[in-house]
Order: C-alpha cells, then structure tokens, then sequence
C-alpha cells in the first residue's frame, strides 16, 4: 500500500506517541520502509533519527547497541550526504543521541578503545563553528578519560571547554558536571569543588533534576580529603536524600564516603538498601565500581571481627524463581572481589594498561580518611557522652539521679527557650537533652527531645537538619503518642522540610499520616492547608483547590473565620489555575462573605478583603473580563489604602492602569498611574512597581502626544 506524505507523517508521529519498546520499533521501521520505497528524504530522516531513540531506550546488552550504534550511524551518513536537508531541531536531536551513545560506549567493556575513540573523532571533525556540539563531544571525552585514565586526553578536553558554552539540546549543568567527575577522579579535589560551586549553587540550572544532588555525590570525599569535615558531612546527607535515581556509581560513592569516614554502620545500612544493584555479576563500568565499593564494606566488616555475621539477601521479586539467600559479610568480601577483578581485567585488555585494575584494587582495600565523622551534631555529642562513660562503665558505676535531673532540666529550658522565641539558643539544650536521654537508656523522652530539636531546626532555617532529627525520632515515639502531639509534630516538622529538601511526594505522605491519626479541627486544616500549597508548588492545581475546600470547612468548625477565608480564596486562584472559572468566582464570593463576618477594625481583616479584590481581577483577567477585573483591582487598591501595606496599594493601582490601558481608556489607565506613584517606595518589589507605572504613564503620554 503506498502512503503519502502527510499520511506517513501522522504514522511517525502516532509511532512517537506509542508506549516504548519493540511494538514502537515495528511501527518506526514501517515508515521507514515506506519513505525510503517512495523515496521520501526527508521523512526518512526524521524516521531513522525516531528509530534511534526507540532503540536507545529498549537497548539491554551489546548486540542491541551494536544495532543502535548501525542506526546511528546511517543517521551520520544521511546527513554527511544531505547536510542541507537537516535543520537546526534534526541537527539537535543527532547530537543528542550522539551524547547518549557516546557515554553508553566509554562504559562498555565489550568496544574497543580505537572504536569509540574513532567515534568521537568522527563527531568532532562534523563540529560546525556556528554551532556549540564541540562542547558535547569534548565533554564526552572527559568522560572516556575518567574511565580509562587517560589524563592527557582529559585535560586537553578540560582546557578545550573553557570559556566554551552549552548546546541548547543538553543540560549545561550535567554537561559541567563531567568537569567535576573528571578532577574528582584524577585527585584534584579543590578544583573539583571550584568546578562544580555553579551547580551546587543552582547558577548553572539543571534541566533534569539531577543537580546539586549530582555534583555532592562526588565532592562527598573530595571535601573529606582536604579535612573540610563539615561541608564532607552536609555534602553526604543532602547528596543521599537526593539520590532518587538509585544509580550505581552514586551509590557506589556513598558507600565509600562512609567507610572513609569511619561510618561502617551507616554503609551496611546502605549497602542492605540497595542490594538489588548488585544482583548478578557486573557487566559495565558503573556496575563495576558499585561492586568494589561493596567490596571495601564487606572487607571493613571482616577487619571489624564481622566477617561469621550473616546477611539476609531476599528473593528478587521480578524473578519468580529466585530465593532468599544467606551470605556471610567474608563470604561476600570474595564474591565481589572476584567479581570486580574478573571484569576490571577486561578493562584493562581493552585499555592496554591496569589503571582500572589498579584503582579498584585501592577502593577495596582503601583505610578510613578519620576514625570517625559524626554526621550530625547530636549524633557528635552522643560520641563524647559515649567516649565520657567509658570509665565510669568499667567501674560499674549507675548513672546517678543527678544526671537524669539534670537532663530534664536541658530539656525545659529548651522548650521555654523555644516557645519565648530563640531557637537559635534552644538547639543546643535539646541536643544535650537527647543525647543524654539517649545514654540514660529512655528511648521515649530521647524522641521526644528529637522532635523538639527538629522544631527548633525548622524555625531557624535547617531544613535537613531538621529533617534528620524527626526521622530518627518517630520510630522510637511510643504508640500511645503517636497519635499525640510529638507523633503529629514530627510529621509537621517532616512535612515543613521535606519541600525544601525536594521531597514533595514525602511531605505530602506525611500530612496524609497527620490527618489518619487525628480528628481536632483545627490541626487536620492546618494539615490539609500545608498539603494545599505543597499541591500548588507541583501545579497540581485541582488537587489544591480540593485541599485548600477541605482546610476551609475544618477551620470553619474550629470557628477560625479568617484562616477559612484565606483558604476559599487560595482554593479560588487553584481553580482559576485550573481553568475552572465558575468554581473560581463562587469560592470568592463565599471568601467575601466569611470576610464580612470579621471585625472590621482588624488590619488583617482589611487586608484579606483587599487581596480578595486583587486576586478576583486576576481570575476575571484570566479569562478575559477585562473590564470587570479592572474594577476588582481599583477596588483592591482602595482597600490597600486602608492598611499599612503602601506596596500592594501600588500593585493594585498599577494592575488596574494596565487593565484600563488594554481596554483602550487612556484616561482611567493615567488615572490610576497617578494614585500608584503617589506612594513612596517600601522596598525593592515596590519601587519594581512603581518604575513599571512609570513607564507605562510615559508611554500613554507618547501616545495621547503623538495622535
């Protein structure tokens, strides 16, 4: 059957819209056969570049990259033959499977180096001068030399990138962080952590997430070999959170830093957490450093006196044939020390040289850079209180009424520290509270200190700090009070931090669990108002608005009417977001009859029905009922007026001017200019304010002029 053109363009693009894997390929391939039968260019360009995508993600061992690496280059081919025929997008996209199969091959023992050296070669030499792809070839390189030790190579690829920018096709952040993977592995840690100050930073942006997390993975032991302890520290804890890809080499370089740091517990935990990586023999060179990592805890366990201790390895459940299994900490040592030499052997075949052997070897058998790191303050005091009780432990002495006196006392002065407004002051009684707890053997006050601590963190500003201590926390909180107040403020507490962490799902759960173990108004619409904004950051603007009602009705049974109209207000602009607009304008209307409701000589009360008016003339101006939005901001803006806040008075004035203006009323619009600029200037926003009211009058005076 012969298609035409357009027919086989809505193919392709019914292809591209189908779920991945082999019934995708089939369908690309279909149009293929037919452009090229029909001789149809360049949709048989657009179809094999398609191809190499499908490919790319279903591709599992050797032959099916030796298939994609066929695909791929016919794609060169076509536009080494027709380069006219290829745009900037086609271009983009070539050079973006170029970067995949280019990663794909440095890691694959199974190709030579000749090869993929000549691939690269090859790439570079079809780098135009108008364009930015000799960024992605050079930083591909540094990848290759990272994994074959090649530093020659690397650093004329590093001095190549300098100065160089981004292509628009690749994230620049990811792109820089080869930079910082390359001097981390060569030893220059300082360097290193220059290279990557832009992603930690989030100067250069990330387009996939993957930063800072990223960048910390790797600068975790640089900052611990230089002996920055703390920064080595935070490096770890933020990078760990973050590691929610569950890739090998950044697990690999967890387990390392905690060995490193004399945490030998907290990389068994590790290590038992992602056991499923490590299942089979490793076959690439990610797979292959994880391997040696677990090999050096396994190895540091044997050294412990660990190596008859047995761990649990359960059954995979995607393999319904596989069983649990029980291997000694020894018994794994050998395993994958075999494994990672068997395999790095092969690298070095392919390199002609045992730098990768070599530097396995040292990650096995690698020493702790400091005996040991406390990776919180509280856990570096339950160090000294621990090394303190040695001796009197060795004199069987009892811990004394005195001690627990005077831990309870830590522990009040914390709260009222706390609670009459310095935090800051409060932290160090409550990690002194729980550290002693914790040495007194009272797990249940021990919690209880924690999530104080982890209040206190909050209020100050430590998100992680914070986060970390209501974790640790809320499995040792007694059932009895778990549905009380330290159960419910450890979740706050979790739920607060999470989104700074970027935990949103997790913050969301938690405010899940405060609501299933409570029925007091008053904390299940603080609960569902959090859950509302934390929606609203997602642009999941239907379920806030459903969030935002929820928190409105419990604050109206626990008679909190101000609070029950900011929420019918904020569930008005999720539904306008939404693009429910009938929704939007009725919750409004109930906001505005709860707000008449409030004591009118309240400034609050002033300013909820103020910002009530703004946000309506958002809503209507969102949906096109300009005029009656601009009367909303008018009225917003007299209602300002009645308050202290000047800047929103300008706000509102300068929204409807621009409102005013659009309906073509010059008038009106100048009008309102002139009640905009008559307010001083309160801070920085508000002077951005009033120089955009001042353009806009110049403007409307330029045009009133020139007509």
């Amino acid at each position: 059957m012969v298609h035409t053109p357009a027919e086989l363009l809505e193919m392709l693009s019914d292809a591209e819209d189908m779920p991945q894997g082999e019934a995708q390929v089939t369908a690309v391939r279909d149009v293929l056969r037919h452009a090229e039968a029909g001789r149809l260019l360049d949709i048989e360009i657009q179809a094999r570049l398609v191809l190499v995508d499908a490919l790319m993600v279903i591709a599992q061992d050797s032959a099916d990259v030796n298939e994609l690496i066929t695909a791929f280059t016919r794609c060169v081919g076509l536009y080494s033959e027709h380069p006219d025929r290829f745009d900037d997008d086609l271009l983009d996209a070539l050079w973006r499977q170029f970067t995949a199969l280019g990663i794909a091959l440095s890691l694959m023992v199974e190709y030579p180096l000749r090869l993929v050296r000549g691939v690269f070669d090859d790439m570079e030499r079809r780098c135009r001068p108008d364009r930015d792809d000799l960024t992605t070839v050079l930083s591909i390189r540094l990848l290759l030399a990272e994994v074959t030790g090649d530093t020659e190579m690397g650093d004329r690829a590093l001095a190549g990138l300098r100065h160089r920018e981004p292509p628009g096709y690749a994230c620049p952040a990811c792109l820089a962080n080869y930079q910082v993977r390359y001097l981390a592995g060569v030893g220059r840690d300082a360097e290193a952590i220059a290279a990557a100050g832009p992603l930690v930073s989030g100067e250069i942006p990330c387009d996939t997430g993957a930063q800072p997390a990223d960048a910390l993975h790797v600068l975790q032991t640089c900052y611990l070999r230089l002996g920055e302890l703390e920064e080595a520290r935070d490096a770890h804890r933020l990078a760990y959170r973050g590691l929610d890809r569950n890739e090998e080499p950044d697990v690999a370089q967890h387990l390392r830093f905690c060995v490193l740091s004399g945490n030998l517990e907290r990389a068994l935990t590790i290590l038992k957490r992602h056991l499923p990586l490590l299942e089979g023999t490793p076959g690439s060179m990610y797979e292959l450093e994880l391997s040696a990592s677990a090999a050096l805890v396994c190895r540091a366990l044997v050294d412990a006196g660990r190596g008859d201790e047995v761990l649990h390895w359960p059954a995979n459940p995607d393999f319904p044939d596989d069983q649990d299994e029980e291997w000694t900490f020894q018994g794994l040592y050998e395993e994958f020390s075999q494994d990672t030499a068997a395999l790095a052997a092969r690298y070095d075949e392919r390199n002609g040289h045992t730098h990768i052997g070599d530097r396995l070897q040292a990650i096995i058998h690698a020493e702790p850079i400091v005996d040991s790191l406390p990776l919180t303050p509280l856990a570096a005091r339950r160090k000294e209180i621990a090394a303190a009780d040695v001796p009197e432990l060795a004199a069987a002495k009892e811990p004394s009424f005195d001690t627990r006196d005077e831990t309870l006392a830590h522990a009040r002065r914390g709260e009222d520290l706390l609670n009459s407004g310095d935090p800051d002051q409060a932290i160090p009684e409550f990690i002194e509270a729980a550290a002693q707890f914790t040495a007194l053997g009272d797990t249940r006050l021990a919690a209880f200190a924690r999530v104080d601590l982890a209040t206190a963190y909050l209020t100050v500003g430590r998100p992680l700090d914070a986060a970390e201590c209501a974790e640790e926390a809320l499995p040792d909180i007694p059932a009895e009070d778990d549905t009380e107040h330290s159960g419910l403020q450890a979740r706050w507490v979790l739920a607060s931090a999470y989104p700074k962490l970027g935990q949103h799902d997790d913050a969301l759960r938690m405010l899940d669990e405060m609501a299933n173990r409570t029925e007091e108004p008053a904390t299940l619409a603080r609960a569902r108002k959090k859950a509302a904004e934390i929606l609203g950051e997602l642009d999941r603007d239907t379920e806030a608005a459903a969030r935002y009602t929820e928190a409105a009705a419990h604050f109206a049974t626990s008679e909190d009417a101000f609070e029950e109209a900011v929420c019918l207000r904020q569930a008005a602009l999720a539904h306008n977001w939404s693009d429910n607009l009938d929704e939007a304008l009725a919750l409004a209307k109930r906001s505005h009859e709860v707000i008449k409701q409030l004591p009118e000589d309240e400034e609050r009360s002033t300013w909820e029905l103020a910002v009530l008016h703004y946000d309506r003339a958002r809503i209507l101006a969102t949906h096109d009922r300009t005029t009656e939005a601009a009367t909303e901001a008018s009225l917003a803006a007299e209602t300002f007026r009645r308050t202290t806040d000047r800047a929103f008075v300008t706000r509102g004035d300068l929204m409807a001017a621009q409102l005013w203006y659009e309906l073509n009323n010059p008038s009106e619009a100048e009008a309102a200019l002139h009640r905009a600029l008559s307010e001083p200037a309160q801070d920085e926003d508000h002077q951005a304010d009033l120089n955009d009211a001042h353009a806009l009058l110049t403007t409307i005076h330029e045009e009133c002029g020139s007509s």
